[in-house]
This record gives structure tokens, C-alpha cells and sequence, in this order.
């Protein structure tokens, strides 16, 4: 019910389609970043889930930017054959303000979820359990979502939750491979506890977004 009333609001903004592209290209810049930080750390496989994730996530953007006639102007294959200094970019577009990548830890919703600390302050299993949850509350989101939009913006919705079910079930399967059980119920449960009470502020939130 609590995702039934958020997607209501949400879908009410006339710029949702616009936050939504935004936030799919933040999560792709979280999840290249992660995804070099696990192989230095020796964690190939979750390496390799994360750049996969990431590559699915900027086609997200990609489609919503599409919705919106403005597609991004480089393909992922392009962008990524650039090296990792694209990473550091504020911006994606040849038009100044287009994305602001490098305050996506300063939007409302992430300093909710990060205690208003920047996302690069917290260590990899942090990042990896915060991805899982946010993959899992995009899916519960997208699909009530895609109920209150229009018919073309729902079939692209549901296109996209199936791959969010995939990340999110890839990462916490590899999670569990990664530490102990016990431990790695703790980091999740962290962060499902700070997914809740961010689900839970959203609402007053999304008129500043």
C-alpha cells in the first residue's frame, strides 16, 4: 500500500520521467565506481555483476530519455570505451545542466538513506547491501508505478522491473557468497532499515526532487 501511495504522488509530478532518467544514470555511476573498487579488492565476480548492472542501468536512462525526446547523446559502449576518467564528468550532454552527477549523494532521497555522509565515505559491503535494497525497492516501486502512468511509459516500466529483479537477485546472492551469513543479514538489514524510513519521508520529499 505504502508503494501504491508513493507511485500516486510521484507519477502527479509532470518532471517524473525527468527524475527518473536522473536516477538512473546516478545509480550507473554508483554502480561503475563499485564495480572497479570490488575487482581492486579481488572481488571479480561481483565486479563483473555490478559493470553488467551498470550497463543495464544507463540504457534505463536511455529509455526514459527517450520518452522524454531527449536521448543521451553517448551510447554506454561509447562512454565506458573512454576510460574510467569519465567517472569523474558532472555531466553527460553537450547542454550545460543536463545531470549533475557529482551531487547525486547531496539529493534528498540519498542523504536520507546515507545519513548525509557522501556515498564514497562508506565501505564496499555498505555500497554493495545499499544497491540490493535500492534494486529491490525500485522493483516494488516501478511496479505500482506503472499503474498510474501513461500506457507507453508502463510498458517501458515493466521492461526495466525485470531487470531491477535480476540486479538485485544476482547481488544478494553474491553478497551471501562474500562473508558469513550473519554478517551480511546485518548489512542488509542496516540499510533495509534505512530504505523504510526513507520510503517513509519520500512522499514529503517529492516535491523536491
Amino acid at each position: 500500500m505504502l508503494y501504491r501511495i508513493i507511485a500516486w504522488i510521484f507519477s502527479r509530478n509532470p518532471n517524473y520521467l525527468s527524475i527518473l532518467k536522473k536516477s538512473e544514470l546516478g545509480v550507473y555511476f554508483f554502480c561503475r565506481k563499485v564495480a572497479i573498487e570490488a575487482d581492486k579488492n579481488g572481488y571479480t565476480k561481483l565486479a563483473s555483476i555490478l559493470e553488467k548492472q551498470a550497463e543495464s542501468e544507463y540504457n534505463h536512462a536511455q529509455a526514459f530519455g527517450n520518452l522524454l525526446s531527449e536521448k543521451l547523446p553517448e551510447s554506454y559502449k561509447k562512454l565506458v570505451s573512454r576510460g574510467h576518467r569519465t567517472l569523474n564528468w558532472t555531466l553527460i550532454g553537450s547542454a550545460e545542466g543536463k545531470y549533475n552527477a557529482t551531487n547525486l549523494s547531496q539529493h534528498p532521497l540519498a542523504r536520507i538513506f546515507f545519513s548525509d555522509k557522501p556515498a564514497e565515505s562508506y565501505s564496499l559491503f555498505n555500497k554493495v547491501a545499499f544497491m540490493q535494497v535500492l534494486e529491490a525497492h525500485q522493483v516494488r516501486f516501478y511496479k505500482s508505478l506503472a499503474k498510474f502512468v501513461e500506457p507507453q511509459v508502463s510498458i517501458v516500466l515493466h521492461s526495466i522491473l525485470k531487470e531491477e529483479e535480476n540486479h538485485a537477485s544476482a547481488l544478494e546472492y553474491e553478497f551471501f557468497q562474500m562473508m558469513d551469513y550473519k554478517y551480511a543479514c546485518r548489512y542488509l538489514n542496516k540499510w533495509q532499515y534505512r530504505g523504510f524510513i526513507a520510503l517513509l519521508k519520500l512522499p514529503c520529499l517529492i516535491k523536491s526532487l
